[in-house]
């Protein structure tokens, strides 16, 4: 089911781009997209309460139930998680463009927004199998079956990631007819040259389906904060310098490591799963 949302968010947001022909399309898709998924939330639910009435609570149980929800007990780990995901927000989406904006021109800014989203089509896909994987690993983490955890989290990057990456080895076979047939001649190579450029950092990103999904199951998070903090530093510092010294192509370049050097969450999940190996034979 959550596949399948996203395919049908793809559609509707390329569909957008297409008939609008301008960014706006793509907002358009994307909001079409959320109100479709809602409609068909609500026909299922409804659905199964007619079938049977017990299955599922009522609205209004619903609603006296949510008065019960520890909203307080989430906070710190909401804002752990926010923290996060606000930190690799701020690297891939918001400072390159800021960079750019700096030490570039507004063209490159364009080509460099083009290329992402061209590239981040198929990335798209994470978002349903990461929810996916979610239950999954937090039962393998509850049962502390450390060994199935293991096996199930490398598979999972392992397995979605060679299908995503196959999707952006797909997609970069069209990207120059598609800039052909939707920007002028001059958007051509630039775009094409950056989505090259990008295209390292996209696959290693491919890999990374279950990293936030790790970190939260295995009650790491703070560790995954401190991870993304330091390399924010970093990466922030690398991008810097190299769209100062390379002003056309380089905030590409500073995007490119950043995305390539996510892979640092690889090696802390592999060194954590060896701790709980070895913690396991000192118990065994």
């Amino acid at each position: 089911t959550e596949n399948t949302q996203e395919i049908s968010r793809v559609f509707l947001v390329v569909a957008g781009v297409l008939v609008f022909g301008t960014g706006e399309g793509a907002v358009f898709g994307m909001l079409a997209a959320s109100a479709l998924s809602s409609i068909v939330g609500v026909e299922i639910y409804l659905l199964a309460r007619r079938e049977d009435p017990r299955s599922l609570p009522s609205p209004g149980e619903i609603a006296r139930m949510v008065r019960e929800v520890p909203l307080r007990t989430g906070l710190s780990l909401g804002a752990k998680l926010g923290l996060f995901r606000s930190v690799d927000a701020i690297l891939r989406e918001v400072l390159p463009s800021l960079l750019l904006k700096s030490f570039g021109t507004e063209e490159w800014i364009a080509y460099l927004r083009i290329a992402q989203r061209i590239l981040g089509a198929p990335l798209m896909f994470m978002q349903g199998v990461s929810r996916t994987t979610l239950p999954v690993l937090s039962e393998l983490a509850g049962l502390k079956d450390f060994d199935r955890f293991r096996r199930t989290f490398w598979k999972a990057c392992a397995y979605s990631g060679a299908f995503i990456s196959s999707g952006l080895l797909l997609a970069m076979v069209f990207v120059r007819p598609v800039l052909r047939l939707t920007f002028p001649e001059s958007y051509w190579e630039p775009v094409w040259l950056i989505s090259l450029i990008l295209l390292p950092g996209y696959l290693v990103v491919s890999f990374s389906i279950a990293s936030d999904t790790f970190y939260l199951v295995s009650n790491t998070l703070k560790a995954g904060v401190i991870i993304c903090v330091l390399g924010f530093l970093v990466c922030a510092a690398a991008q810097t310098w190299l769209a100062a010294n390379i002003r056309t192509t380089g905030a590409a370049w500073g995007l490119s490591l950043t995305l390539v050097l996510t892979s640092v969450h690889f090696l802390y999940a592999a060194w954590w799963f060896r701790q709980q190996r070895k913690r396991a034979g000192a118990g065994g």
